[in-house]
């Protein structure tokens, strides 16, 4: 857990470097990578379904489901500020989320002894950015892209620096 954690951190780490030094172009092009993916798992769906002729539910199901997926992946590639628009949504819960388990791993270390304050701050700052990102009083979608990559940045920190004190005070 501990390990997944901090490779997690670093992911969000380096994926918060790329938005926010080059927001526009990094999220138009993970959009388009996604819908040719979509793409891809639509037309895999539809090929297998043909295919399957003993059960005719699940031939529906992925019929249905190859469809949607081709929808999405060209509404993907087509219209890419659109999908651009929901990320700050999208961002901030997770982020909030994100503040709100360092709140209770802060917590947590506080219970068994340890200083809990930096943490808790910390933890606090993160759900704080979440619901900023989440509100997006920001206009351009850029500007909003640009500032959860640092929010991105912050979290990835503020993980790595709870998660090892967390398992510091778990594991005496």
């Amino acid at each position: 857990m501990k390990a997944n954690t901090y490779i997690i951190s670093i992911v969000i780490g380096v994926l918060g470097l790329v938005l926010a030094i080059a927001p526009g172009a990094t999220t138009i092009l993970v959009c388009r990578i996604i819908g040719v993916a979509l793409l891809l798992t639509a037309l895999s769906s539809i090929f297998f379904s043909t295919r399957e002729e003993e059960k005719p539910y699940f031939k529906g199901v992925a019929l249905s489901g190859g469809f949607i997926s081709g929808v999405l992946g060209l509404f993907f590639i087509i219209n890419p500020m659109f999908v651009m628009s929901i990320i700050p949504w999208v961002a901030g819960v997770v982020v909030f989320i994100n503040g709100c388990i360092n709140i209770f791993q802060a917590i947590q270390i506080g219970r068994q002894g340890g200083s809990m304050g930096v943490h808790l701050v910390m933890g606090i700052l993160t759900a704080g950015l979440g619901v900023l990102i989440f509100s997006n009083p920001f206009g351009a979608v850029e500007l909003t892209i640009r500032v959860i990559g640092i929010v991105l940045v912050v979290d990835a920190v503020t993980n790595i620096f709870t998660t090892k004190t967390y398992y510091t005070q778990i594991d005496e």
